[in-house]
């Protein structure tokens, strides 16, 4: 009889664990808006200019909305929450940045997480233009309605796919496609998230805690009825 009960006690526990485990609550991805934290001007450092390879950088916070380049067509910045990144850290009116395609990339960890349960939504302003995808960890992940993205802060959130998230650094690029002109010509993404929550695997020091506690109960009432 004891032994049934302790394998009973066991098979219990392990069940509660498992399921405290897989889904322990809610926890910040960390992943950082564009320009976040930062001020005008500064470096971009959570931030990287991937692509051309021949201007591979780190970007600046480039502040929307100056009395030069890139005049008032771009939508203002919410510094320090967020702001326009760019090659430049301001622009005179004689920097054309190339006609092409132009990778921003940032990374951000789940390790420890369950990358499948993470809500990761945002709100996107770009020059010139979106091709209506981003790559995940090198993956091309296509977000309906991207591509209509412009100068302004997007009324829309768009919500990254979870299909391509993995439990640890994810690596995340937005393919922004600078259009064809004459001195200043400059190319520039901004991205506001606005959701970044995802379930922890590792089950709550207190949670884990009771169970055990359960358990040692279960055993011990086992031991003193046989």
């Amino acid at each position: 009889m004891f032994a049934t009960r302790f394998r009973l006690g066991m098979m219990i526990a392990g069940a509660l664990l498992s399921a405290t485990a897989a889904r322990a609550g809610l926890t910040s991805v960390n992943i950082n808006s564009t320009g976040g934290g930062f001020t005008s001007g500064a470096s971009e450092t959570d931030w990287t200019v991937t692509s051309p390879a021949s201007v591979t950088t780190t970007p600046f916070v480039t502040e929307g909305t100056p009395t030069t380049l890139p005049f008032n067509t771009w939508g203002a910045d919410s510094l320090p929450t967020y702001g326009w990144i760019s090659p430049h850290q301001a622009y005179s009116g004689g920097q054309t940045d190339a006609p092409g395609t132009w990778d921003f990339t940032t990374t951000f960890s789940l390790a420890g997480d369950i990358p499948s349960t993470a809500d990761i939504a945002f709100k996107v302003a770009v020059d010139n233009t979106l091709p209506n995808s981003v790559t995940l960890n090198g993956n091309v992940v296509t977000i309906a309605g991207l591509s209509g993205a412009g100068f302004d802060l997007s009324t829309t959130i768009f919500t990254l796919p979870t299909a391509d998230l993995v439990a640890g650094t994810n690596t995340l690029t937005f393919v922004v496609t600078n259009g064809t002109g004459n001195a200043g010509n400059p190319v520039g993404l901004l991205v506001d998230f606005t959701t970044e929550t995802v379930d922890t695997a590792s089950p709550e020091p207190s949670t884990a805690l009771l169970l055990v506690g359960g358990l040692v109960a279960i055993i011990a009432r086992a031991r003193r009825k046989r």
